[in-house]
């Protein structure tokens, strides 16, 4: 900020300066005597076109123009600026009038004045293209900074989330189970098969947008706790409560996911009786909300060990793409259970995005 206040005033003052010099050589160009009268009339006009300038930029950023689109912007542009030019020429006449007794001086003749106002609103206008057009710049600029930001920051945390998820030592698990229940219980063993083939669907699937639907985003968190309680059996229980209203909201692909798996991890897998898993949404007004609660506590280990290290990349992700409208919070609920929760704003998926985990089914 104190950058850009810095670069204005530069910008502000060197502009005005040079305007007042071509003012000087235009006049002269079309042979006007350099008067002290026509020096004066121009060196105070040009500077009420300063002061007017910078208290319509204090207007600007106060309404925050800067942000409109286009259209709206030149609507309302246009007409500020025939507005602030006839204020800039009655100022300038009037001090003019107060001290030689003539609203123009003598050298220009009479008539012009519609010119002398038709001449502020352009250069009114000017001053407006230059300032709008270095807003509009910066703005694509850091949009663009923040898009390769989000695809970076994604991608990584896709990577992470799938050496995490989808990790050889899960898979491991999850085969040898599986081989298990095929001689056990064939039926139960094809269909441990095809949760896996839907989990590794899923995840090449979903590095291709940045949203996903709940609904999809459910049946993955589902794939896998029904491999996990493969494993863990009678010590893995599970509890979902999502509100239909909520199953074609948008969340980030694989998110709830790294809380599910936190609360496996850190808190089902430490405990020699297991422990429940709650997995909950609603909508709160305009607002998605995710619970995840597991019996057990916090870890207190480092904290890289920490059930902590999984929200990282959530937050991250939930940052860029969310903005401040967003939050995860991690709590422990005296002691017996930790519940993370999650917070985004209910938006709906584009067409082209919704539930894409149907594909191939």
């Amino acid at each position: 900020m104190m950058r850009t206040n810095a670069t204005y005033w530069k910008c502000q003052i060197a502009g005005w300066s040079l305007y007042t010099v071509s003012s000087f050589g235009i006049s002269v160009a079309f042979g006007q005597r350099m008067t002290g009268q026509l020096i004066a009339g121009t060196v105070f006009g040009n500077g009420v076109g300063f002061v007017v300038t910078h208290l319509w930029r204090t207007w600007i950023r106060r309404r925050r123009w800067a942000e409109l689109a286009f259209v709206p912007l030149l609507l309302r542009v246009i007409p500020t600026c025939l507005l602030l030019a006839l204020v800039w020429e009655i100022v300038a006449g009037t001090a003019m009038f107060a001290r030689y007794g003539v609203f123009i001086p003598r050298e220009i003749r009479a008539g012009v004045a519609f010119v002398t106002w038709f001449n502020w609103s352009a250069t009114l206008f000017i001053w407006s293209l230059i300032y709008f057009g270095v807003h509009f710049f910066e703005r694509y600029k850091q949009a663009e900074i923040l898009r390769w930001r989000t695809e970076a920051v994604a991608k990584d945390a896709e990577l992470r989330a799938l050496k995490s998820q989808l990790n050889p030592h899960f898979l491991f698990n999850a085969l040898n189970s599986i081989r298990a229940l095929i001689v056990e219980d064939p039926e139960r063993g094809q269909a441990a098969v095809t949760k896996l083939a839907e989990m590794l669907r899923y995840a090449l699937q979903s590095s291709a947008t940045e949203t996903v639907t709940l609904q999809a985003e459910m049946r993955f968190v589902e794939a896998y706790l029904a491999l996990e309680s493969i494993r863990f059996e009678e010590r893995l229980t599970v509890r979902l409560d999502i509100s239909p209203e909520t199953l074609d909201r948008a969340v980030p692909p694989m998110i709830v996911q790294t809380l599910v798996e936190n609360a496996v991890k850190h808190g089902i897998a430490r405990r020699r009786d297991g422990g429940a898993i709650d997995v909950s949404s609603h909508l709160d007004s305009s607002i998605l909300t995710v619970r995840v609660r597991n019996d057990g506590h916090l870890s207190s280990a480092s904290p890289e060990d920490s059930q902590r290290l999984g929200l990282r990349n959530v937050e991250e992700r939930l940052r860029l793409l969310f903005g401040v409208a967003s939050s995860i919070q991690l709590s422990e609920n005296g002691g017996e259970s930790v519940t993370a929760e999650l917070n985004l704003p209910a938006r709906a998926v584009n067409g082209d995005l919704r539930d894409h985990a149907r594909t191939d089914r």
